[in-house]
């Protein structure tokens, strides 16, 4: 049968957690990691409909794209509105998980489903994702590297891109005096000794640093195994906020805002910029990007697609040249239920996985 944690594991195949912002909340909120799971709802919020529907349907658990405890709460109450809704899905046995920010700075991620359907090619991040990488460097005998990386790389160690088992090894001389109470797997206490080992590196995600490590350790002979633990602060290949592409052939801002508002079924659609202006390279940001506005303008892009943009943001637009297209937070972000929901389906064969048809936008048109 599968678990709340199956769930949980298969969200962070598709979403990593250790790629979420700092300041968020994502994977298992609320749960039991080993309770069983035989229905899960995807859903956008956590709203009073969508908990209703997944009772309805006696889903276990429900996978959400914003997080519904986002800051502390110091009390859980049916009777307060930050925590009734949380009450209500505890008393009902149901498990909240969250993709948000992970699944921004995912490949393939928030953005890249935005510019899909807007029809761009993909070329680049506006806000590539920095660290969340440690180089694990363990030191073992040549007889025995094979066995203490194959351990690493079951516990998350080893994965570039579309490619796993990676890892980097040096031949070199471990020196050590083994003292009063130890038990050497090689030489005599008291004895200086040299031998032959190597040098094994592989990168893993911080948050599975801790497992790697005791992988390593459970499959190493040594009584003392010697590692390393090096963070980097690579762009990680691929990933991060926002995604940079390119139109198939060049149209005109209005064309291209048109577009926009019907592919992401936007019911507020506001945009920026003379309307004649060609658009051909974009920048798009699923839910709130104000804050990359000035790194997609340094990206010399014609225009750039997200949501929550304010008078300022539209001012600060016009005078860097750029156009500006906003559908709405909602609107930019809705594309991430049908490939969560494909995800799942890819990952759990023996569960029923649903999309919540429920609209969780707020605000209605004139």
């Amino acid at each position: 049968m599968t678990s709340v944690g199956d769930i949980a594991a298969a969200l962070d195949a598709f979403a990593p957690r250790h790629l979420a912002e700092d300041w968020d909340n994502v994977g298992l909120l609320v749960g039991d990691p080993s309770a069983t799971v035989r229905t899960v709802g995807v859903g956008y919020d956590l709203t009073a409909a969508l908990l209703d529907e997944a009772i309805e349907r006696r889903a276990e658990a429900l996978v959400l794209f914003h997080p519904p405890i986002f800051e502390p709460l110091p009390r859980l109450r049916a009777d307060e509105p930050r925590s009734g809704l949380i009450w209500r899905a505890c008393r009902a046995g149901l498990s909240l998980l969250v993709t948000h920010t992970a699944l921004d700075n995912a490949r393939p991620g928030t953005s890249d489903f935005l510019a899909e359907a807007l029809g761009l090619a993909v070329t680049g991040v506006i806000r590539p994702r920095v660290g969340g990488e440690v180089r694990v460097v363990v030191f073992c005998p040549p007889n025995c590297v094979d066995q203490v990386a194959a351990a690493m790389a079951e516990a998350g160690a080893g994965r570039i891109g579309d490619y796993a088992e990676c890892s980097f090894r040096i031949p070199g001389t471990g020196t050590f005096r083994p003292l009063a109470g130890a038990q050497p797997a090689v030489g005599e206490v008291g004895q200086f000794e040299q031998v032959d080992e190597v040098r094994l590196e592989m990168l893993a995600p911080a948050r599975a640093v801790g497992a790697v490590v005791a992988a390593a350790q459970a499959a190493h002979p040594y009584e003392e195994v010697a590692y390393d633990l090096l963070p980097l602060l690579n762009n990680l290949s691929g990933v991060g906020l926002g995604r940079l592409g390119e139109l198939p052939e060049p149209v005109t801002l209005e064309a291209f805002a048109a577009r926009v508002g019907e592919v992401t079924e936007s019911r507020h659609l506001r945009w920026v910029g003379e309307p004649t202006r060609l658009v051909r390279s974009v920048a798009v940001l699923g839910g709130s990007g104000a804050s990359l506005l000035e790194e997609a303008a340094a990206c010399g892009v014609d225009a750039y697609v997200t949501g929550d943009l304010k008078h300022h943001d539209a001012l600060l637009g016009e005078r860097l040249g750029m156009g500006l297209i906003d559908p709405g937070h909602w609107a930019t972000e809705r594309l991430v239920l049908a490939p969560t929901v494909a995800a799942l389906r890819s990952r759990l064969a023996d569960v029923t996985v649903y999309q919540s048809e429920l609209e969780s936008e707020p605000f209605r048109p004139r």
